[in-house]
């Protein structure tokens, strides 16, 4: 089953705009291709942005403990490590480290 979509809600949205700016680098485009399994390859400075690169641009950024249900308290009490290798093991489990 599932649940209805608020109409009224997604109305508000009509007519709003937000700009932001980003740059693409290299290394931008390595990641994009990483995780859609593409071969990463070498991308250079000037050439064609791959297809989808949009996806990656001009991301929100907003402090963690404004994101829904998320508190500075939950996120002292909890124990946070951050082990950079785990995207890479997870996407490409059997891949060699590049």
């Amino acid at each position: 089953m599932t649940a209805a979509i608020d109409i009224d809600h997604l109305r508000q949205w009509v007519g709003r705009t937000q700009e932001a700016s980003d740059t693409v680098t290299a290394q931008l485009v390595k990641a994009l291709r990483a995780t859609l399994f593409l071969d990463i390859g070498t991308p250079q400075a000037g050439d064609t942005a791959p297809l989808t690169t949009h996806w990656c641009l001009a991301q929100p950024v907003a402090p963690t403990g404004t994101l829904p249900g998320l508190s500075s308290q939950r996120l002292a009490a909890e124990p946070w490590t951050c082990e950079p290798w785990v995207s890479i093991v997870w996407w490409k489990k059997n891949a060699p480290m590049v």
